[in-house]
């Protein structure tokens, strides 16, 4: 499969993703996206992504137990031994689409080193991250009561938390990118 082909269709599927939000209920979403990633990557023969899925899974499921008791929704998403399944799924699935999203990037540009490839990471993460945001707030209508009380961002009135925990959100991209440079994953890849 050629890469702009392979962009097209996980673009697509992004999307996809994005439009289930509104008509099924978000957990069910990000958890069934989360599954579908799998199945997804044997497809499109690109099974050598499989650790960076891991990697994405492993930061999702620390992220979530240590922080379970920062989330508390306005719907009723599932709970297993306190771990809000959204955010577990959602973080997984959220940082493996866009390292997804890099990957199609990082051949464009050909940048060389960990400080080039980091930052055109981020440049795309970061804005990512404030779009999946500003839409599940604005758009889907879903709130964090356990945060509700601190203000969110500036311009798109998203991510209301406390500073550490947005300081944590913008974070995670980046130490994800970390990790899997120092797993070499990067040269796996390719």
């Amino acid at each position: 499969m050629s890469r702009s082909f392979l962009l097209t269709v996980d673009a697509l599927l992004v999307a996809l993703v994005i439009a289930c939000f509104g008509i099924f209920p978000a957990d069910q979403v990000v958890i069934v996206a989360y599954l579908a990633i799998i199945l997804y990557l044997v497809v499109t023969r690109r099974t050598n992504l499989f650790l960076h899925f891991t990697v994405a899974s492993a930061m999702a499921a620390i992220w979530a137990f240590l922080g379970r008791s920062e989330y508390g929704y306005n719907h009723p998403f599932l709970i297993v031994d306190g771990v809000n399944l959204f955010s577990l799924f959602g973080w997984a699935a959220g940082l493996f689409a866009s390292y997804l999203l890099f990957s199609h990037e990082e051949h464009v540009f050909r940048l060389k080193g960990f400080a080039r490839q980091l930052g055109l990471f981020v440049a795309l993460y970061w804005p990512l991250l404030i779009a999946a945001e500003t839409i599940a707030y604005h758009v889907f209508d879903i709130h964090n009561l356990a945060s509700a009380a601190y203000v969110g961002l500036p311009i798109c009135d998203c991510l209301h938390a406390p500073r550490w925990m947005q300081a944590l959100y913008f974070a995670m991209g980046p130490t994800f990118f970390a990790i899997c440079w120092s797993l070499r994953l990067e040269r796996k890849r390719k």
